[in-house]
């Protein structure tokens, strides 16, 4: 059960430098075979100091990773089923046919410390 945080989004801050280092750990969720699957502005938020990556109702897990990408336990290829997303922070390989990795969460990152 992930806690409620009741934080400042992210999209408040002129700074997102500060949140580097605590987003990027998050970031290594792949680490614990979770893809966050919506990694954006408004999912990130800081509470007591330090940044949180919250929101995960579309998350997933997968069973292994061959370095392009994650599969289930039956070793089916683990996809995007959400339409929910937005798609600016989407990664190439999820708007093409919805397969996603820990990559894709690194690639929405990478949108988002742009933008």
């Amino acid at each position: 059960m992930l806690p409620t945080l009741e934080g400042e989004p992210v999209t408040k801050f002129k700074n997102k430098e500060e949140a580097i280092i605590d987003l990027v750990q998050l970031v290594l969720l792949g680490i614990c075979k979770t893809i966050h699957n919506d990694i954006k502005p408004d999912n990130v938020v800081k509470y007591d100091g330090h940044f949180f990556l919250i929101d995960y109702g579309i998350s997933l897990l997968y069973h292994s990773f061959n370095g392009n990408q994650c599969f289930d336990k039956e070793l089916k290829p683990i996809k995007s089923k959400s339409v929910l997303t937005t798609p600016l922070y989407d990664s190439p390989e999820k708007a093409k046919d919805g397969c996603v990795s820990p990559k894709s969460d690194l690639y929405s990152l990478g949108v988002y410390f742009f933008y």
